[in-house]
């Protein structure tokens, strides 16, 4: 017995939507479903006169047909209301991800995953430490990178101490954030990997200090998912001369 629609609906997702023609055509009426009322060709068809010399003569269908007429009949209309079920399911079903898949162009996509936290302190521009579920996490913020500020082995670089007082006033202690995580979850430092979005508003913070000024773009394989978001960011940012890009002429700039 096939499966109820419901069965192959959930698992199809986009896959589904391109496959859907073909799964709503197994739903439809052909003819060695059932047999069709024969249909006489019209006068004016440029077939009329033409028989193939396999195909029988044209008769009307004597009672016993006309029963099993109407059987395959009323079996067509079945199964092109199922074609209909399934076609509007489907059809939701594709809506749904299709507007999962456009939306949140200034936050993380949502098919990530990702983790509640609370901001203990901000390191440096790019770097946060977090409370989750009472452990602590150092947090690299993904995609970009902020000029040196608290470096141990590297000087101080120029707006390093702009772009983490920036940061600072964005995720004061106690703030609530959501990591949402790309395809590697950590550094060769065991610092966690994530986009951070605060949750009282949504604010998206990676992109948030690449509009600002305060960060340029910095992309390590294979987190690249917001690669072109945060590139457009910057060219935005450089072109209008806004933060680091006026005052110092790029990221890496020694103070001074």
């Amino acid at each position: 017995m096939p499966a109820p629609l419901g069965v192959w609906i959930r698992p199809l997702g986009l896959r589904g939507c391109r496959a859907l023609p073909t799964l709503v055509l197994s739903f439809v009426p052909s003819r060695k479903n059932g047999p069709r009322p024969p249909t006489r060709p019209h006068p004016s068809s440029p077939i009329s006169s033409v028989r193939r010399s396999n195909s029988p003569p044209f008769r009307s269908p004597t009672l016993p047909d006309v029963a099993v007429q109407r059987a395959g009949h009323h079996t067509g209309v079945v199964r092109r209301l199922l074609a209909v079920a399934a076609l509007s399911l489907l059809a939701t079903a594709c809506s749904a991800d299709t507007a999962g898949s456009a939306s949140g162009a200034a936050t993380p996509d949502h098919e990530h995953e990702e983790t509640n936290a609370i901001v203990e302190r901000v390191v440096d521009g790019d770097t946060i430490v977090v409370a989750i579920i009472g452990n602590r996490e150092r947090v690299r913020l993904l995609g970009i990178d902020t000029p040196e500020s608290v470096a141990v082995n590297r000087p101080e670089q120029c707006y390093g101490k702009e772009s983490a007082a920036y940061l600072t006033s964005l995720l004061p202690e106690g703030t609530e954030v959501t990591l949402v995580r790309d395809i590697e979850s950590r550094d060769q430092y065991d610092r966690l990997l994530a986009y951070v979005v605060r949750s009282s508003d949504q604010l998206f913070i990676n992109l948030d200090l690449l509009e600002r000024g305060y960060a340029g773009v910095m992309i390590y394989e294979p987190n690249s998912f917001y690669r072109e978001l945060f590139e457009n960011a910057e060219n935005d940012a450089f072109r209008a001369g806004i933060g680091l890009w006026g005052v110092c002429g790029g990221p890496d700039v020694p103070l001074g």
